[in-house]
C-alpha cells in the first residue's frame, strides 16, 4: 500500500521520501473525518493538562460511510443578522408562567418579541487616552517622602562587587506628591456624562501619578439654612456631608470641579463661596465636560487671564494674576482669585498640569473670578413649546410643537450635530447607543455634537442624577421630534437610513472587541428567550460574528435530562451565566407545569473572568428562589474571581462534563464538547479545589 502512495504522490508531480510519507501516514491517522467529534487531544483540561484518549488509534479508512450530520449548536450570541435591542433594567424574578395554548392571549404572545441578554462592545468617549495621559505628565514627578528609606538592589551589589562583603545601600524613598480629589455636579444633565466620567475615573486611577484619588458628588438644595444648601456625599444618593471635608488638609491637593456648568446653581452665590474656601487650602480648577465652543451655552462665561502658581499645588489665592493676554491695558480691576477652567482636551489639561505642577511660568487659561458674580444673566433653558402654552392638546399641536422644537436645534446646532441628530433618531436613545452611533455614523465628531442634541431642546425631561441608571436609562424625543428629524423623506429612504445605520454599526462591532461592554438584548425565539422585548422597542444592530455566551443543544439536553432525575447536581464554571440561565428556565416552566418534579436541586457557580454579582446570576437566583416555594429543597451558591481567564465548564449530575475556553476578546469561543468519562474525578477535582480556594477569601 505504501507503494501504491508513492506512485500516486509521484504522479501528481511530489516528490517525497520516507521520512515525508511517514508524516503524511501519521497526520492522516490524527485527523477526524468531517462527521466525527474532535480528538480529545485538541482540548485542553482544567488543570491545563492535555488530555489523552485511551483505547487503540482509529485505523484509515479507505472510503468512509456517511455518519449522521454533527448537531448545530444553537447559540444564543450572535448570528448574523438576529436584531440587538437596547437592554432593559432586568426583572426581580424571570417569568415562569407556561404560554397559553390558544386563544387571544396565544396570539398576543406570538406577536410578542423576545431576548436574551448579551454583552456589545462600548465605544469610547475620550478621543485620544494616551493624550490625555502624556498631558498630565508633569504632575507625575516624585518627591522624597520624609526619611523613609528603601534597599537600592544596584548600589548594593556594586558595593558588595567592590568591597568583597555584603553592605546594604539605603536611599530615600520618592513617593508620589500629590492627592487629586474629584467632585462631581449631580444635575440631572450629567447623565450624559456618565460613560466620559467612567473613562476620565479610569484614566486617572490608571495613570499612577496621584498619592491618592478621591471622589464626592456635588448636591444644591433649597433649604432655609444657607450652610446647607450645597452639600457634597460620598455616593450620588448618599448622607449630606459639608463641603469642607473636600479639603484634604495636605499639603498638594488638587481639586477637581466636574460639571457642564447647565445647573441653576452656578447662579447661587453659595456655591462660590464654598468655592472660595477650597481655594483658600488647594489648588481648585473646573472641569467643564463641554468641549470650549460650548460653553457658551452654559450659566457662566470664563474670561481669559494670565496665572502663575508660586508653587507645586499651591492654593488659587496665593497665585500671581495678569491683564488678559488681548487687552494688556483695559483698565478693568483683577480679581483677586481665580478659578481656572479647561476642559477634556489634552491641550487644555497640559496647561492645567504644567500650572499646578509649579513650573513658575505663566499660563493663559480661562478663568471665573472668584470676587465676582459668576451669572450671565440668563439660564440656558429649554425651547418652549408654544407661547403661554403648556403643551400640545392634540394632534396637530404635536407636530407644530416638534417643527417648532427641530427648527430652532437646528438654527443654533452646527452641522454635525444637525447629522448626528438624524442617525440617533433611527436607533433607541440610551448613553451607550447614542455614542455608539456618534463614533460609527461621524467618526470625526466628538462629545459636544451629542451635547448639542442632548441639550438642543429635542429630548424629555430624564431622571435625577441619583435616581437613575445610566446603564439602562432611556431618553426619549418630544412628541412628533423623532418623526421631524426624519420628515420630507418617502417611506423607503426612512427604511434606508435605518437600515445604514444598523449595517455601520453592525460593521463597527465586528471589527472592534473591548473589554469595555454594555448590556444588550439579542431577539431570540421564546423558548429560550429571558426577557420580554418592548412592542414600540428600535433594534440599533445587527449581531456580528460569533463570541458571546452560548447554549448548545449539549448544555440544553443535559440540563433537560437532569430535571428528570430524583436529584439535580449542576457545578458551573462560567464567565457569563446566560447560557446556564437560559438553560435552566425552560425545565423551571416544566417544573411549574407539573412535568418533572426533581427531590433537590443543588447548583454551585463559579464565576471566572466575570462579575460574581452579575444581572445574570441574580436572575438565575431568583429563578431558582421560584421553585424553592414548593417542595423541591433549592441550594444555590456563588462564588467569584474576576482576575482569572473566562472559562466555560458544566459538571452536570456528576456523570456529564461539558467544557469549552474562550479567547482573547475580539476572537469566538469554541463550542462545547463532552469530556471523556475518564476525565470526570480529574474534572471534579479541579472543581473542587477551585470552590475551596475562592470560598477561603
Amino acid at each position: 500500500m505504501i507503494d501504491r502512495l508513492h506512485q500516486i504522490l509521484a504522479g501528481a508531480g511530489v516528490e517525497t521520501g520516507p521520512e515525508e510519507l511517514a508524516d503524511i501516514l501519521w497526520l492522516a491517522r490524527c485527523m477526524a473525518a468531517p462527521h466525527q467529534a474532535p480528538v480529545a487531544d485538541h482540548h485542553p483540561s482544567p488543570t491545563g493538562r492535555p488530555g489523552r484518549a485511551k483505547g487503540p488509534e482509529p485505523a484509515v479508512r479507505q472510503s468512509p460511510a456517511p455518519g449522521p450530520p454533527r448537531p448545530k449548536s444553537r447559540r444564543t450570541g450572535p448570528k448574523r443578522g438576529d436584531a440587538l435591542f437596547a437592554a432593559t433594567e432586568p426583572p426581580r424574578k424571570p417569568s415562569t408562567e407556561p404560554r397559553p395554548p390558544g386563544g387571544p392571549e396565544a396570539s398576543q404572545e406570538r406577536s410578542r418579541q423576545y431576548g436574551v441578554p448579551v454583552r456589545v462592545s462600548r465605544a469610547a468617549s475620550l478621543d485620544d487616552p494616551l493624550a490625555v495621559m502624556r498631558a498630565l505628565r508633569p504632575l507625575g514627578r516624585r518627591r522624597i517622602a520624609g526619611n523613609r528609606m528603601e534597599l537600592d538592589e544596584e548600589l548594593t551589589v556594586e558595593a558588595g562587587i567592590d568591597h568583597h562583603m555584603l553592605l546594604p545601600v539605603l536611599r530615600p524613598i520618592r513617593d508620589r506628591w500629590l492627592d487629586l480629589t474629584l467632585v462631581v455636579d449631580t444635575h440631572r444633565s450629567m447623565l450624559l456624562w456618565h460613560d466620559l466620567l467612567a473613562e476620565i475615573h479610569t484614566l486617572l486611577t490608571q495613570t499612577g501619578l496621584f498619592r491618592t484619588l478621591r471622589i464626592w458628588f456635588l448636591r444644591a438644595t433649597d433649604s432655609a439654612r444657607p450652610g446647607e444648601r450645597i452639600t457634597v456625599s460620598a455616593t450620588p444618593d448618599g448622607q449630606p456631608r459639608s463641603p469642607r471635608e473636600v479639603t484634604t488638609g495636605r499639603q498638594h491637593g488638587l481639586i477637581l470641579l466636574v460639571s457642564d456648568t447647565v445647573s441653576d446653581v452656578w447662579h447661587r452665590p453659595e456655591l462660590r463661596e464654598t468655592v472660595g474656601q477650597w481655594c483658600t487650602h488647594n489648588a481648585v480648577a473646573l472641569l467643564n465636560v463641554l468641549p470650549e465652543r460650548l460653553w457658551a451655552r452654559g450659566a457662566v462665561h470664563p474670561a481669559p487671564c494670565l496665572i502663575r502658581a508660586t508653587g507645586p499645588a499651591t492654593p488659587n489665592i496665593s497665585w500671581s494674576l495678569a491683564a488678559p493676554p488681548d487687552d494688556p491695558a483695559s483698565g478693568q480691576p483683577r480679581p483677586q482669585a481665580v478659578l481656572p477652567v479647561v476642559d477634556a482636551s489634552p491641550q487644555m489639561l497640559s496647561v492645567l498640569a504644567s500650572l499646578v505642577s509649579g513650573s513658575g511660568r505663566r499660563h493663559s487659561l480661562p478663568c471665573l473670578p472668584l470676587d465676582a458674580d459668576w451669572s450671565k444673566g440668563e439660564f440656558p433653558g429649554e425651547p418652549q413649546l408654544g407661547p403661554g402654552d403648556d403643551g400640545p392638546t392634540d394632534a396637530g399641536d404635536t407636530d407644530r410643537a416638534a417643527l417648532r422644537a427641530v427648527r430652532w436645534f437646528e438654527e443654533s446646532a452646527s452641522p454635525a450635530a444637525r447629522e448626528l441628530a438624524g442617525y440617533l433618531s433611527a436607533v433607541p436613545l440610551t448613553l451607550p447607543v447614542m455614542n455608539l452611533v456618534r463614533r460609527v455614523m461621524l467618526p470625526d465628531s466628538d462629545h459636544g455634537h451629542l451635547a448639542e442634541v442632548a441639550l438642543g431642546g429635542l429630548l424629555e425631561p430624564w431622571e435625577e442624577y441619583h435616581r437613575a441608571d445610566p446603564t439602562y436609562l432611556e431618553f426619549r424625543f418630544l412628541p412628533g421630534v423623532r418623526d421631524a428629524l426624519i420628515g420630507g423623506r418617502l417611506r423607503q429612504q426612512i427604511a434606508t437610513v435605518r437600515e445604514l445605520v444598523r449595517q455601520e454599526v453592525t460593521a463597527y462591532l465586528d471589527e472592534r472587541r473591548t473589554t469595555d461592554d454594555f448590556p444588550a438584548l439579542r431577539h431570540t425565539t421564546a423558548e429560550t428567550a429571558t426577557r420580554i422585548i418592548a412592542p414600540d422597542a428600535v433594534p440599533f444592530a445587527r449581531t456580528t460574528a460569533p463570541g458571546a455566551p452560548a447554549v448548545s443543544d449539549l448544555l440544553l439536553d443535559g440540563i433537560a435530562r437532569a430535571f428528570e432525575e430524583p436529584e439535580v447536581s449542576i457545578d458551573a464554571v462560567v464567565g457569563s451565566a446566560i447560557a446556564l440561565l437560559a438553560a435552566v428556565l425552560p425545565q423551571v416552566r416544566r417544573i411549574t407545569e407539573g412535568q418533572v418534579l426533581p427531590a433537590s436541586i443543588r447548583v454551585r457557580l463559579l464565576s471566572l473572568g466575570g462579575e460574581g454579582d452579575s444581572g445574570d446570576i441574580e436572575a438565575l437566583r431568583h429563578l431558582l428562589e421560584d421553585v424553592r416555594s414548593s417542595p423541591i429543597e433549592v441550594t444555590f451558591e456563588a462564588r467569584a474571581s474576576a482576575s482569572q481567564p473566562p472559562t466555560e465548564l458544566y459538571l452536570i449530575n456528576s456523570r456529564t462534563v461539558l467544557t469549552s475556553y474562550f479567547h482573547l476578546p475580539g476572537e469566538s469561543a469554541q463550542e462545547l464538547h463532552a469530556q471523556p468519562e475518564e476525565r470526570l474525578e480529574e474534572t471534579l477535582e479541579w472543581f473542587n479545589s477551585w470552590w475551596e480556594l475562592l470560598g477561603e477569601r
